[in-house]
Order: structure tokens, then C-alpha cells, then sequence
């Protein structure tokens, strides 16, 4: 699917100068297989996104669900160097502290 800045805009005069077309890609778990076997990053991500959701499903709160997914991640092997981080910096943030 593109997208088109210009679409965004109730009142159109003309063609515009200048037009933004974007092209929209899904990357939940379980589409575009042939762009996710090219990017690691990406099939990473939708994994993390895919265990956020699991997560959020089953956990008291969104921040409990995060922190679950980051753990698990980093216990699997994904989005590794991602993960370690934000465990620290969401560790400063909750003792109050600065990364």
C-alpha cells in the first residue's frame, strides 16, 4: 500500500508542488516472510512486538508487559543489544537515577 501526504489534506487546490509518497509494509509476525529473511532487525522487532502483545494479555499493566517481553528477548537471543539497554535505562528510571 502507498500513502500520500497530499491525502492527509481535506482542501486540495491543484496538483501539489511537492508530494510524499510512503510505502506501508506490515510487519507483524507472520507477513512479508521475504522481507523479514533479509532483515534480522526487523524479524526481531515484530517477534518483541508479537510477545509485547502476548504479554500485555496476561500482565497487570503495559510497562509489566514491556519489561517481561525485554527479559525474554534478551533470554532468546533477540533484539539482544536493544534489550540489554533498555534494561538499564529502565532500571535507572525506576530507582530514579540517570543512564
Amino acid at each position: 500500500m502507498t500513502l500520500k501526504l497530499s491525502d492527509s489534506f481535506k482542501w486540495k487546490e491543484g496538483e501539489p508542488a511537492l508530494e510524499l509518497k510512503v510505502r506501508f509494509l506490515n510487519i507483524n509476525q507472520g507477513s512479508n516472510p521475504e522481507l523479514m529473511k533479509k532483515c534480522r532487525t526487523l524479524r526481531e522487532y515484530s517477534e518483541f512486538v508479537a510477545r509485547v502483545r502476548k504479554c500485555v494479555k496476561e500482565e497487570a499493566s503495559l510497562v509489566d508487559a514491556v519489561e517481561r517481553a525485554v527479559t525474554e528477548c534478551i533470554r532468546d537471543g533477540i533484539l539482544e543489544d536493544f534489550g540489554k539497554k533498555f534494561e538499564r535505562i529502565s532500571s535507572c528510571v525506576v530507582r530514579g537515577r540517570r543512564w
